[in-house]
């Protein structure tokens, strides 16, 4: 009997390969497959491992390939960035120091550089704007033309011929139905006429008090400009007669207006003299701290800074020692050139500075410099050649040698604000609270309450509020002197102490002392109230009317009470006439 054979084929897909397995028995040929199968798979395995390898280094390769030309992109990137950051700078730093350059030279030239200055007068005080609200459209809903025909009847009536009639074809009812019909087409004709008419009736009307109201306004915004412009001829003819409230008003309008190069809130204060025609100004002055001290940035591209060059200290102080005298070669040559009418024959300048003592550590205020110069004398310096510290001193200026010490001097002549009808004042409202009927208090504490409550207002901003006498003469109740060189001036007060309404002849009252006086403004002050035509006059005038409610929040704002009875005050005013 033959010998038998098991046999099996397999095969590696991967390799690619087959094989016939023989063997004696199944399990042997299992066995030599399933050893062939795993030589096969270590085979198959050690390639791909080789394949992997390979291919994992050719990405390698190639990343870092990529990551050596990214990172070369962005070095050469960053040296563009670099390279833009560093003209960048250098640009700013050339822009800083252009600008400190300027600045320092502003200062250095301010005393040329104002006589280019446009000079203010009177008349750019005039108010030249038009009324400009649009005038009325005429608008009429319906053509005219076509309404001034009436409908008539006639116009209505059926067309029966004569043909018709002859051979009676139309009966007398058909005749009628069309005379009907035609009269409803008559009648509704005639209403829509009549509605027409009455439309542009209408429109007409309303566009005539459209315009009349127009007109009116026109006419008001034209009236209170004249009386503006009146006002300001009249403050002008005052100055050429050398009032003193209108010469002090008009020269702090001109000096409100001037900047000086640097950061310097401008702080003054006006006098003039009619009898001698002297102008004294007092006027605050910048310490050294507040000169730009940097003269040149530069850029360190190292560290990536600016470093700031600053003024040597001797140039800094001899920087603000010319900046000083050029102010006040400035100033008073502003104040005469401005005087067309040559009202002002002398002007004496005061600079004051505002500083710390340091023996002390307490705020002071020192006069370190004064001048007083003749207008036909300063007006003949070419102010455009000279030296400031030379002319100073050969206009005989007072000042220390060295500004920047701030060594205090005397000045040459002061502002005296006293005023002959001027009154010692009393407290009155320390003694209020809400039993004190302050409409039935005597009128003269009433004054000097209103004054005290002024002064707090002021006060805060260095003002002063003085009351006058008991003859209350020329209209004036009590002075407040306001020091903002924006508002400043004098402000004229009047106290009412009254039960009933406050007619417009008080207001005009006032108006005319605040002329008269030549003050910026009028603060009218009541118990009561005012009527409607005394807010309405007081409106577009430099005044402000004070009600009795508005007394009281004055009052409370300051930390006081009290209260406004009128019908109690009237009945206690009344009693004191009786007794």
């Amino acid at each position: 009997m033959p010998r038998r054979y098991w046999q099996k084929t397999i095969y590696h897909e991967g390799l690619g390969k087959y094989k016939l397995i023989k063997g004696e028995t199944k399990k042997e040929v299992e066995l030599k497959a399933n050893l062939q199968a795993h030589q096969w798979d270590l085979q198959w395995n050690e390639m791909n491992s080789k394949k992997l390898e390979r291919e994992r280094r050719l990405e390698e390769r190639e990343r870092r390939i990529e990551e050596i030309r990214i990172e070369n992109e962005k070095k050469k990137q960053e040296i563009i960035n670099r390279r833009i950051l560093v003209e960048e700078q250098l640009s700013k730093a050339e822009k800083l120091t252009s600008s400190a350059n300027i600045k320092i030279n502003n200062i250095r030239n301010f005393l040329r550089d104002s006589l280019k200055i446009r000079l203010f007068n009177f008349d750019e005080l005039k108010d030249e704007t038009e009324f400009n609200d649009p005038k009325p459209l005429k608008s009429i809903p319906h053509n005219e033309e076509d309404l001034k025909k009436e409908p008539s009847l006639e116009d209505f009536k059926p067309g029966i011929s004569l043909f018709d009639k002859l051979i009676e074809r139309i009966s007398k009812n058909r005749i009628d139905l069309l005379n009907k019909i035609a009269e409803e087409k008559y009648l509704k004709a005639v209403g829509i006429y009549n509605t027409k008419k009455n439309e542009n009736k209408f429109a007409e009307q309303k566009y005539n008090d459209e315009f009349k109201k127009w007109e009116e306004k026109k006419q008001d915004f034209y009236n209170k400009r004249s009386e503006k412009n009146n006002l300001i001829d009249k403050k002008k003819e005052l100055y050429e007669l050398k009032n003193p409230e209108i010469v002090i008003e008009f020269i702090n309008s001109v000096l409100s207006k001037i900047h000086l190069p640097i950061s310097f809130k401008l702080n003054f204060s006006i006098d003039f003299n009619k009898e001698n025609s002297i102008i004294i100004l007092d006027f605050r002055l910048p310490l050294i701290d507040e000169i730009p001290k940097i003269r040149e940035v530069k850029y360190d591209k190292s560290k990536n800074i600016f470093n700031e060059i600053y003024l040597s200290d001797a140039e800094l102080k001899g920087l603000y020692d010319d900046f000083l005298y050029q102010i006040a070669l400035a100033i008073t040559n502003i104040i005469y050139k401005t005087d067309k009418s040559e009202t002002i024959e002398s002007v004496v300048y005061n600079g004051w500075i505002e500083t710390i003592d340091n023996r002390t550590g307490k705020n002071i205020t020192c006069c370190i410099l004064s001048l007083q110069t003749v207008r036909e004398q300063f007006l003949l310096l070419n102010l455009e050649k000279i030296l400031p510290k030379e002319c100073f001193r050969g206009l005989r200026g007072i000042s220390s040698s060295k500004l920047h010490m701030l060594t205090p001097i005397a000045p040459i002549l002061q502002i005296n604000k006293n005023d002959k009808r001027f009154i010692s004042s009393y407290e009155v409202m320390k003694d209020l609270d809400e039993s004190i009927n302050i409409a039935a208090i005597d009128w003269q504490d009433f004054e000097h309450l209103i004054r005290e409550i002024f002064e707090k207002e002021f006060s805060q901003d260095g003002g002063e509020v003085k009351v006058t006498q008991s003859s209350r003469d020329g209209g004036v109740d009590a002075v407040a002197f306001d020091p903002d060189p924006l508002r400043g001036g004098k402000i004229i007060i009047q106290a009412k102490r009254y039960t009933n309404i406050v007619g417009v002849s008080a207001v005009r009252d006032l108006y005319g002392t605040v002329i008269k006086e030549g003050a910026i403004k009028g603060i009218l002050v009541t118990t009561a109230d005012y009527g409607a035509e005394a807010y309405k006059y007081a409106n577009s005038l430099p005044l402000t009317l004070l009600n009795g409610p508005n007394l009281l929040h004055l009052l409370n704002k300051h930390g006081h009470k009290a209260k406004i009875d009128l019908k109690e005050a009237k009945l206690l005013i009344e009693e004191q006439k009786n007794n």
